[in-house]
């Protein structure tokens, strides 16, 4: 069983590469660093990685499905399909979410800072990349929100009107008489 939770480990990074656009095993070892011939080893589960390389690839790829094969191979198969397989779809996108969370409040904090200075202090570039950054925000949730809306069966008059009451609820807007 256990050589063969390492071929399956191995074909999960190949599967990484790929996901990350292609990367070629020469890229990885770059990024590692370790030799190319190793990471060649781990893909066709004749060596396994240690534990730094193990948290350094899952630091490259990002990757929700190298990171449930990672769970996998830790625990020599015992956890992880259980995880991926029932509830890999919902599991995943909280993961995701969490990154993205976590990644979002920097954005806000730079975006912020842009606001509040002077525009001559933050270069054109630099206000660019904070709008962009806020705008993958603003649709990696828009997903999340849909996602949440169609999974659970909630209809938008539903959506809205627990909205408009949160927003009013807050202060936000006021009813016009």
């Amino acid at each position: 069983m256990q050589f063969a939770v390492e071929r399956e480990f191995g074909k999960a990074i190949k599967a990484a590469l790929e996901r990350k656009g292609g990367w070629t095993q020469q890229r990885l070892a770059n990024q590692i660093p370790c030799q190319r011939s190793l990471v060649s080893q781990w893909i066709n589960g004749y060596r396994q990685p240690n534990r730094e390389h193990v948290l350094r690839m899952i630091h490259l790829f990002d990757d929700v499905e190298f990171n449930f094969a990672v769970a996998r191979w830790a625990t020599g198969g015992h956890i992880g399909h259980r995880f991926d397989g029932v509830q890999g779809g919902r599991a995943g996108a909280v993961m995701c979410m969490d990154r993205e969370v976590r990644d979002l409040r920097g954005v806000i904090e730079d975006a912020t800072d842009i606001l509040l200075m002077e525009p001559t202090e933050y270069t054109q570039a630099q206000m660019i990349e904070a709008w962009v950054d806020l705008k993958e925000a603003h649709v990696a949730i828009g997903e999340l929100m849909r996602r949440i809306a169609t999974e659970h069966r909630l209809s938008a008059r539903q959506l809205h009107t627990a909205f408009v009451e949160a927003v009013r609820g807050k202060g936000y807007t006021r009813r016009v008489a």
